[in-house]
């Protein structure tokens, strides 16, 4: 999950770390998390922008996006499952000029109406952020 982006050494990390343990060890109600996943997907779409500027276009994964001196852990805490070592990432789906990026929600199932969407906001120079919320 990502929340905080900070420097440390040769890269620049970001994650929740309480919010993660917490979530492995209690298998509590996971709408709880809501805020911090949304606060995680704004944060990612600053990385996947930063990426095209870099690049010249947006990565084809989020694990691209975290290439040379960026570095990034982008668990959707939506869809850990009580001590289980496999973690999923946030959905990410490179579409051209455009991306999807989302969380699966509290239901973990991709494409439902319980999905979470990184917060855009609108720019006051115009420019256009290439997130999409459907193909």
């Amino acid at each position: 999950m990502v929340c905080k982006v900070w420097n440390y050494g040769n890269g620049i990390y970001s994650i929740n770390i309480w919010q993660l343990v917490l979530l492995t060890l209690t298998h509590t109600d996971k709408t709880g998390l809501e805020p911090s996943v949304k606060e995680s997907l704004n944060e990612l779409v600053k990385v996947v922008e930063f990426s095209k500027m870099q690049h010249g276009a947006y990565p084809d994964s989020l694990q691209q996006a975290a290439t040379g001196s960026l570095k990034i852990l982008a668990w959707d805490p939506m869809e850990m499952k009580f001590l289980d070592r496999k973690s999923s990432y946030f959905r990410y789906e490179r579409i051209g000029d455009h991306y999807l990026l989302f969380s699966v929600g509290a239901d973990g199932i991709p494409n439902t109406k319980d999905d979470l969407y990184p917060q855009i906001p609108v720019m006051a120079n115009g420019y256009q952020f290439g997130w999409i919320k459907q193909k």
